[in-house]
């Protein structure tokens, strides 16, 4: 019987055709980095997805009350001083001054007449938001949704003085409608069964006198109901004085980040 020959041990190290892989996937990797050094981050189109994420009552957090009329959304986000911005000719910055400008005259318009326009709607800016907050007693009634004469002309004013402008030359991306209210329960036997329902009920009131009256596209109003669960500077308060402060309806306004990006505008850019 023959004997089986020793079969010869492979060489040391790795195969030949290893080094040639190792190269290629070395240079495959150069490849996708040289790639990565040449691009650029799309400014404008990264801080919508930021606004979107932050600002889009559609995302996150919803409001688990199947008697809210409204939909979802999100917290606020902080506000920031307006030296922050990065000029003074930002168009959004521009925007919220010129808003303030016309909550002043109307509050100079109202003094003679016993007014408290001042106490009534005030504006909030940040990078993304602008929100126009209005008291709901020169709104509506107590325990009603009823726009009041005097409500309707609040309206009239907010839509046409505050948001028209800017929602025409396209800075405004969406307006979204919210309801407030302050902690105290709703009586007995009310047509509202609590708080919730109450500010959502209020909220479509406001936001059909929007789509009824004026050119913004209904399906650019949105709107929400967040009850009492927040309250200005997170205080629910133990008397009237700040009962009233929350008691509000807010139209938020969503900053057209894309209308920076086509003109050319971002932070701190010339229009």
């Amino acid at each position: 019987m023959a004997k089986k020959k020793n079969e010869e041990a492979p060489p040391p190290g790795a195969p030949a055709w290893m080094a040639t892989y190792g190269d290629m996937i070395t240079l495959v990797l150069t490849f996708f980095v040289l790639l990565f050094s040449m691009s650029s981050l799309d400014a404008a189109k990264f801080m919508a997805m930021v606004a979107n994420l932050q600002g889009n009552p559609y995302i996150f957090e919803v409001i688990n009350n199947a008697a809210n009329i409204g939909q979802t959304g999100l917290e606020q986000a902080p506000e920031i001083p307006e030296g922050d911005f990065s000029d003074p000719t930002d168009a959004w910055l521009i925007a919220a001054e010129r808003m303030r400008g016309d909550i002043e005259d109307w509050i100079s318009s109202s003094e003679g007449e016993g007014g408290t326009a001042d106490l009534e709607v005030t504006i909030h800016v940040t990078e993304a938001q602008i929100v126009i907050r209005c008291k709901s007693s020169v709104l509506f009634d107590t325990l009603s949704d009823v726009l009041l004469p005097r409500g309707i002309e609040a309206l009239a004013f907010i839509v046409e003085d505050l948001i028209l402008p800017d929602w025409e030359t396209g800075i405004i991306s969406e307006v979204f409608v919210e309801g407030h209210a302050d902690i105290r329960p709703i009586p007995p036997n009310n047509r509202f069964a609590d708080n919730d329902i109450l500010a959502a009920y209020r909220a479509r009131a406001a936001r059909r006198f929007i789509v009824d009256n004026y050119s913004i596209p209904e399906n650019k109003i949105g709107m929400t109901s967040w009850g009492d669960t927040r309250p200005v500077d997170g205080n629910p308060g133990t008397d009237e004085t700040q009962w009233s402060v929350n008691r509000r309806v807010e139209f938020v306004l969503h900053r057209n980040f894309f209308l920076d990006e086509q003109t050319g505008a971002g932070y701190g850019e010339d229009l």
